[in-house]
């Protein structure tokens, strides 16, 4: 993941990442092991960050609830 390459720039913890003072996300891991993020929480960020995440995107499993 390339906010672990630029410690400098990114800091990710267990439930949040963020990148200096111009932005942050809180995240989770499911029970799949899969990092997750709300839509409405990645509309916040940046553009090209938006873009970044969304080539990790995983279509849902299962049925309707």
């Amino acid at each position: 993941m390339k906010y672990y390459r630029k410690p400098s720039r990114y800091h990710v913890g267990k439930r949040y990442v963020s990148c200096l003072t111009k932005w942050g996300l809180e995240i989770d891991e499911n029970s799949e092991g899969l990092v997750q993020a709300y839509l409405g929480d990645l509309g916040r960020i940046p553009y090209n960050e938006q873009l970044y995440w969304s080539i990790f995107n995983v279509a849902p499993q299962g049925g309707t609830a």
